[in-house]
């Protein structure tokens, strides 16, 4: 029996959840296995990755390696990864040990960021957006991603794109005040105007969604969407962007009904916006 007893990403939640022959005993049967990186965990996961790439031949219907910290921008595409029915297996990485930061990790991922993903053809990749877009293209039937040519994708793209760069973004300086300052005193303020900025990133996510809505593309659920439901988990406290963003908020409790979104969210203790009907918002 493993445990994970971590604070990650943008320092939003802990959790410890006890794992079981390889599953995660939180959220039951799940389609992937789940490993909890030891000390030469990783190193032992890298390994295997380089004697595949040399020994086989995969195909895209094979299984993923999926490099996750619960708390963090993982959350996103591994939705997607559930969405689209890709086997895959989650190798959890421990943030607040570093592992982020070994020489094994960092072969497999430059940046030393999660989320990463291995490929069954052998490529890795990162950055989640990128991952979301990835899989989603891959997999057309699922309907994630509107496809070149379709009228929506320049909406799609759209609001994508803010999301990354304008809304993401904009909660480093909530998380990590002192980064922006060469004095700590600075960092209350820095966080007082942070919570501003949010507030004012996401006004015009709720007004599309308001006018739009349910979703960025009116009824159909894409990659956006799941990619907004991640970065409002990350809104503390959540009660107030409910407040501010009911069309946000509405969103999301739509999403949270889907069985993939309820599977992912299940494996996030503390996150309260978008929860399964049978979880209720506390």
């Amino acid at each position: 029996m493993s445990s994970i007893n971590k604070r990650t990403g943008p320092a939003l939640y802990s959790v410890e959840n006890n794992l079981r022959g390889g599953a995660c005993a939180m959220c039951g049967g799940l389609s992937q296995t789940i490993t909890v990186c030891s000390d030469n965990a990783i190193a032992d996961r890298l390994a295997t990755t380089e004697a595949g790439r040399a020994k086989r031949n995969f195909d895209m219907n094979g299984s993923y390696r999926f490099f996750w910290a619960q708390g963090t921008a993982c959350l996103a595409p591994q939705i997607v990864l559930e969405e689209t029915g890709s086997d895959h297996e989650i190798v959890s990485v421990d943030l607040s040990r570093g592992e982020h930061n070994t020489p094994e990790y960092l072969k497999l991922n430059p940046a030393g960021t999660v989320p990463a993903l291995v490929c069954p053809d052998g490529q890795v990749l990162s950055e989640a957006a990128a991952l979301c877009l990835y899989l989603g293209e891959l997999h057309p039937g699922v309907g994630l991603v509107p496809a070149v040519g379709d009228t929506r994708r320049g909406t799609f793209l759209r609001w994508l794109i803010y999301l990354t760069n304008t809304v993401q973004v904009a909660y480093k300086r909530f998380y990590y005040p002192e980064r922006f300052s060469t004095d700590p005193a600075h960092a209350p303020a820095i966080k007082e105007r942070a919570v501003e900025n949010l507030f004012a990133v996401w006004r015009p996510v709720e007004a599309h969604l308001g006018e739009k809505g349910p979703y960025f593309l009116g009824e159909a659920c894409s990659v956006a969407d799941i990619y907004m439901l991640m970065l409002a988990t990350w809104f503390e406290p959540v009660d107030d962007l409910r407040q501010a963003c009911p069309a946000v908020a509405e969103a999301c409790e739509l999403m949270s009904r889907r069985p993939a979104v309820a599977k992912c969210l299940d494996m996030q203790n503390g996150i309260s916006i978008g929860r399964t009907a049978h979880s209720p918002l506390e």
